[in-house]
């Protein structure tokens, strides 16, 4: 049921400013330095099809990739089907640049950011881990009902909404903590 995909889609040096997702899906997001001046984002891994198929509708529009299930798709995936953990996103960058906005939404996920320089993070997920590593951004916020959280190297102001699950946090300057 489960497939192995890899898609690119690329874009010119400073057209990528934001990165909204809402859908339900578990996946190591990488963010790479570009080997040129232009960038891509490129899908590998084994998804499952309603997760394939958002990403084949994922648009680059006015410096926003935008990812979006619908809400049948992120039910169907939520009782159906759950992720081999080889599934990544390698988002690359040109050297230095720094997006405006990263915002990820999910009833359901796993996901394990790296590398990451952006003004804003937020995430919001009602079940399941995030785990952060060498993370800059001057305003971090994460929202998890049940799972748990685990963060290093962050450069910036985190606020943490957790109702219940553990927060282990290395080398994090935390503003506040709910």
């Amino acid at each position: 049921m489960n497939g192995r995909i890899l898609q690119t889609m690329g874009f010119k040096e400073d057209e990528l400013q934001n990165i909204i997702i809402n859908a339900n899906f578990s996946a190591d997001i990488e963010f790479v330095v570009s080997p040129d001046s232009n960038g891509y984002i490129e899908v590998d891994g084994k998804w499952d099809p309603a997760v394939v198929k958002s990403f084949e509708q994922a648009t680059l529009s006015n410096g926003t990739f935008q990812l979006s299930q619908t809400e049948r798709e992120r039910l169907q995936f939520f009782t159906l089907y759950w992720n081999d953990r080889d599934s990544t996103i390698t988002v690359a960058l040109p050297e230095g640049h720094q997006l405006n906005e990263v915002k990820l939404d999910s009833s359901s996920s796993d996901w394990d950011l790296t590398d990451l320089s952006a003004k804003q993070l937020e995430l919001n997920n009602t079940s399941g881990s995030i785990r952060l590593e060498n993370i800059k951004a001057p305003r971090i916020e994460l929202a998890l009902t049940s799972g748990d959280i685990t963060a290093s190297m962050i450069d910036g102001d985190m606020t943490v909404k957790q109702t219940s699950g553990s927060l282990t946090a290395d080398q994090v300057i935390l503003r506040s903590l709910n």
